[in-house]
């Protein structure tokens, strides 16, 4: 029998697994941890028996630079977790404790930490934004998450160049400190967010997907194209949190990461078969929604507290407080995009126009320019970096016509609305010109088909 000498950073078959651990030296080296589906067992080296019997293949862990492997947590073992909702209620526990977040940030972030050790397994890469300004709270938090994502490193920037440099193969998860949605973000999103994406990096083919957790100060739902991840706003907290130094961080590492490599181990399978959905969400945070869904595939519970958690973020507007805001965010953009020698339109303009007009409509709430964004966002509407004026909409032609569009969907166009010499009011109106056409002719043909019995009650024949 031949033997064949393998270096691997991990290596997934649908009756076994390797993973790496720390060997826990100062160096940082690693040994392998083998499953085979019922067991485990760790090595430095791993010797198996390729199907026909006519090859060993001996595995040892492969070379990784020293500066990485200090930066990243690898777990040194595997630990029990009991069930999947008692990990989940421990996880919920500590980011509790040392956010200060909402519950229903709080849990969010729990599913989001069990996505991130099965990436591999789910339709696209668990996405998290860390939102609000830079501050010891956002700094905090993801320092805590960094304790708990898999492989988890800490950048500075985004971009692609840094991550064709980093070894993918190791399955790193990237917290960001500082994310602008410019082109190259959106570049290094797009590559990084897909499970078949890939790019060219030295001569060979990379993987870049990889699960993510990214700071931004204002929502990039509204400001990058497709965006698949989930929202957590962080906001100041007026009350102290406990000490979260380097010893608690350690202690949440020694205690986390071994119940969580082996929450991989056994789970990676149903996440692989899971059949979640969530069928109220739109096609762009579908995926994203049965990432999450699937992390939990074992507990039915835990997969409806999702569903209930995730209408909160991504439901459809329902209520009519909703249908009111909305409203009056769209008759403001349809007003100041009638100004023909107006090239944008800061949020914080529009905020006061619409503050305006709920004033004229009785309503005593005022709203706010981060609210008046998160609607922008949920209307298709991109905001951008204006300069010093802040983040607003830039009123390009396509832009005014998607402002008509959303008038004429909301019942806004009207004479109140209306402007003279506005092209895409002379083609809305003309629209509905013809349909009330094409109706009435409807009506006659229809009329002049019935007979004189049916005549004598139109109504009953919905005439």
């Amino acid at each position: 029998m031949s033997t064949r000498y393998v270096e691997t950073l991990g290596d997934i078959r649908p009756e076994w697994m390797i993973d790496l651990l720390a060997d826990g030296t100062p160096e940082r080296q690693f040994k392998l941890l083998f499953w085979d589906g019922k067991k485990s067992q760790v090595e430095h080296t791993l010797a198996l028996t390729w199907p026909g019997g006519s090859e060993q293949r001996m595995f040892r862990p492969g070379k990784v630079d020293s500066t990485i492997t200090r930066a990243i947590h690898f777990p040194t073992q595997v630990a029990s977790y009991g069930t999947t909702r008692e990990l989940f209620e421990s996880l919920f526990g500590v980011i509790k404790q040392f956010s200060g977040l909402a519950e229903t940030e709080v849990r969010l972030l729990s599913y989001a930490v069990l996505a991130s050790w099965v990436v591999e397994f789910t339709e696209v890469p668990v996405c998290i934004a860390l939102v609000g300004p830079p501050s010891p709270e956002r700094r905090r938090l993801l320092r805590l998450l960094h304790c708990l994502f898999r492989r988890s490193l800490l950048l500075g920037e985004a971009s692609l160049a840094g991550v064709s440099s980093l070894p993918m193969e190791i399955g790193p998860t990237l917290l960001i400190e500082r994310c602008e949605p410019t082109p190259q973000f959106v570049k290094f999103l797009e590559a990084t967010s897909s499970r078949d994406a890939q790019i060219v990096s030295k001569g060979r083919i990379l993987n870049a997907s990889c699960a993510k957790v990214l700071c931004s100060e204002e929502s990039l739902s509204g400001m990058v194209p497709n965006w698949l991840g989930l929202d957590i706003p962080v906001p100041h907290l007026a009350a102290p949190l406990p000490l979260f130094d380097f010893r608690a961080q350690e202690q949440i590492v020694g205690e986390f990461q071994p119940k969580l490599e082996m929450f991989r181990l056994t789970k990676y399978a149903l996440v692989r078969d899971s059949g979640f959905d969530l069928r109220e969400t739109t096609n762009a945070t579908r995926e994203m929604v049965r990432c999450l869904g699937a992390s939990v595939a074992d507990d039915v519970a835990l997969q409806a507290q999702l569903a209930a958690l995730l209408s909160e973020q991504y439901h459809p507007i329902h209520t009519q407080a909703e249908k009111e805001l909305h409203s009056a965010v769209i008759e403001a953009l349809l007003a100041l995009s009638h100004q023909a020698n107006k090239e944008s339109a800061g949020v914080a303009e529009i905020t006061t126009a619409v503050n305006e007009i709920l004033e004229r409509r009785g309503e005593l709430l005022e709203m706010k320019p981060r609210a008046v964004g998160s609607i922008l966002g949920v209307l298709g509407l991109s905001t951008k970096r204006l300069g010093a004026s802040g983040r607003g909409v830039t009123l390009l032609n396509s832009v005014r016509r998607r402002i008509h569009e959303l008038a004429e969907k909301h019942k806004i166009n009207g004479e109140a609305t209306a402007a003279k010499g506005c092209a895409h009011c002379y083609e809305m109106y003309r629209k509905e010109a013809d349909d009330r056409q094409d109706e009435v002719a409807d009506l006659s043909q229809k009329w002049d088909r019935m007979t004189d019995k049916e005549r004598e009650n139109p109504l009953k024949n919905d005439l």
